[in-house]
């Protein structure tokens, strides 16, 4: 039986698949999961099951998988027993069915979990996820006073259970929402905050993400030093974690600052380098955001080229 191929423990599959998905082997961390899934089956212990199916989602969506994602996340609401990991199971099929476009679907799969939690209010774990999922639902279909507000309760309580990180982050994500409402004071005084609860409980993509937002920031508020100290930080960390497609963000934010401060030709360099960076992703997305920097930062340069000749036509006619 298939079943013969389960370690000795358990929890010796959670470790066999943490230790993959810490080396982006996704195809093992997949065929774990899968196994587990089969074989807590076989067993009847369906909540062990269905959360397994969980992770079969996530490694979808890690992969970048996210129609396989989103059916795996309906498997596991399927087959799902137990109504505490139901409702955790609806808040991770609302986030694929964001990733696929489906805003309607994903808000009734929020309603559903809304519904179903009302029995866990106290339970901290569960709000502090609904409300980060509901922060992105809101954010997608326009609502930012609503996002920012579901980003600042997910905050809340992801630092009451002292998942310092995942606070760090929902504050991150707050201050970027703040920041495209120019309130730029509070977007820093958030990020400030995201950066010493990231100190605390070290997490380097999301202490990258916050460089990002705040670099960001400080351009806008003309800090350039500051901001290019935190969007060099950023990208660094980006490249050692192997994660191109936020670190194409980074790079078009420092085309961007290259670009304000004057410095066109490593302005050009860098939104190049973006443009590969998310063509090797394959992301049209990214794509798009790399070569509208790279058009901006061109015309930029043709302006300051075409500025230069004027001037001295003018100079040499003077003379």
């Amino acid at each position: 039986m298939r079943t013969q191929r389960l370690p000795q423990k358990p929890c010796d599959l959670w470790r066999r698949y943490h230790s993959a998905i810490m080396g982006k082997k996704y195809r093992d961390a997949l065929a774990t999961a899968t196994f587990a899934v089969e074989y807590y089956t076989e067993l009847g212990d369906l909540r062990h099951a269905g959360i397994w199916q969980r992770v079969v989602t996530n490694v979808h969506y890690l992969s970048g998988k996210y129609r396989k994602a989103t059916d795996a996340a309906e498997q596991a609401v399927m087959i799902q027993p137990d109504r505490y990991e139901l409702a955790l199971s609806y808040v991770i099929l609302s986030k694929t069915q964001l990733f696929m476009g489906s805003v309607k679907a994903a808000f009734d799969s929020l309603g559903q979990a809304e519904k179903i939690g009302k029995a866990f209010e106290e339970d901290d774990y569960l709000w502090g996820h609904f409300h980060s999922q509901a922060a992105v639902a809101y954010d997608r279909s326009d609502q930012p006073n609503k996002a920012i507000v579901a980003h600042g309760s997910a905050a809340r309580l992801f630092q009451r259970q002292g998942l310092k990180w995942r606070a760090a982050l929902a504050l991150n994500n707050m201050a970027f929402l703040l920041t495209e409402q120019r309130i730029y004071d509070e977007a820093e005084r958030w990020l400030l905050e995201a950066i010493e609860l990231v100190n605390q409980d070290p997490h380097l993509h999301t202490k990258a993400c916050i460089y990002d937002s705040l670099g960001h920031l400080y351009i806008l508020m003309e800090r350039f030093d500051d901001a290019e100290w935190l969007l060099n930080g950023s990208a660094e960390i980006f490249e050692s974690v192997e994660d191109y497609a936020q670190l194409v963000g980074t790079l078009v934010h420092l085309s961007e600052l290259f670009n304000r401060t004057a410095r066109f030709k490593d302005a050009v360099d860098t939104a190049v380098t973006a443009l590969q960076y998310a063509r090797d992703c394959r992301n049209t997305v990214l794509i798009e955001q790399a070569d509208k920097q790279l058009t901006v930062v061109v015309h930029s340069e043709a302006k300051r080229a075409y500025s230069k000749t004027i001037k001295r036509i003018i100079e040499d006619t003077n003379q």
